[in-house]
């Protein structure tokens, strides 16, 4: 009630940067904004003031002096001295710019679980604060309440997981090599030998050797005969002074269909960025 009484009172030009909100009807809190330092004070009835979006304690205090400048001006009558402001919450943010799978995630923080909506981020509790991981690299500090642990807890879980992937890539480039690399360059030479001469076969395999890296976790359910079709077309294509094989007979060659060697050209094409 005494917030809806001196609300009358707000003055019609108020200093710049300071913008207030009053809404009983749908918010019991008198919301102040301001733009220097940027924050949000929330006045609550039971003279509680909570103050929201600033970036550091000294901005918090700040903050918080201007805000009681103003109730003063508004007529409210201050008898306490202001307590000490308490840091509830602090959020942090990372990113280490680097895909995190779930398996990555669940290998070195087993008591992390998965957000309830979707599987598209991994929540790790902490014993001070909780740490929302994105499968996209992104990181997420909640419930801090001391700005220096938030800033070392985050960038320690961010070199934990950065440590992972690289180690992960490296296990995952053996395993690409022996499972796709060397099949792809073995079938390229065993159906392409009779087809193409030594410097269309030469180049295909260097296709294959820069394409399968970047789809080391994603090979778009193609084969490495596919992919060594569709490689040999490329190079085909690239050099028409040396033999312009067709689609048709790439795929008679590999015994493969035409659709095939078709989707892995394109696959090839659009991974390693080379134009039409």
């Amino acid at each position: 009630m005494a917030l809806k009484r001196h609300f009358q009172n707000w003055p019609e030009e108020w200093p710049w940067g300071v913008s207030l909100y009053y809404n009983p009807e749908f918010d019991p809190a008198l919301n102040l904004y301001f733009k220097k330092p940027r924050a949000t004070i929330r006045v609550m009835s039971t003279g509680k003031l909570i103050c929201m979006q600033c970036k550091s304690e000294k901005e918090v205090k700040r903050a918080i002096q201007k805000t009681v400048r103003i109730l003063s001006k508004l007529g409210f009558v201050l008898k306490k001295k202001i307590e000490e402001p308490e840091i509830i919450n602090i959020i942090c943010c990372a990113n280490i710019k680097r895909k995190i799978g779930c398996g990555i995630i669940q290998k070195v923080f087993p008591k992390a679980r998965k957000g309830k909506f979707g599987g598209e981020s991994f929540i790790l509790p902490l014993k001070e604060g909780t740490i929302k991981i994105f499968l996209n690299g992104k990181l997420l500090g909640l419930g801090f309440k001391n700005t220096e642990k938030a800033k070392t807890t985050i960038k320690k879980i961010a070199e934990k997981l950065y440590l992972a992937i690289e180690e992960f890539d490296k296990e995952r480039a053996k395993i690409c090599k022996l499972e796709r690399v060397d099949p792809a360059i073995e079938a390229l030479r065993k159906y392409g030998k009779n087809l193409a001469p030594e410097i269309l076969l030469e180049e295909a395999e260097l296709l294959i050797i820069r394409y399968y890296p970047k789809r080391m976790r994603d090979t778009a359910g193609h084969t490495p005969k596919a992919i060594a079709a569709g490689a040999l077309y490329i190079a085909s294509c690239k050099l028409p002074q040396i033999l312009k094989l067709s689609q048709e007979e790439i795929a008679n060659a590999f015994d493969l269909s035409i659709v095939s060697v078709r989707n892995a050209s394109q696959t090839i094409k659009k991974t390693l960025n080379i134009e039409p």
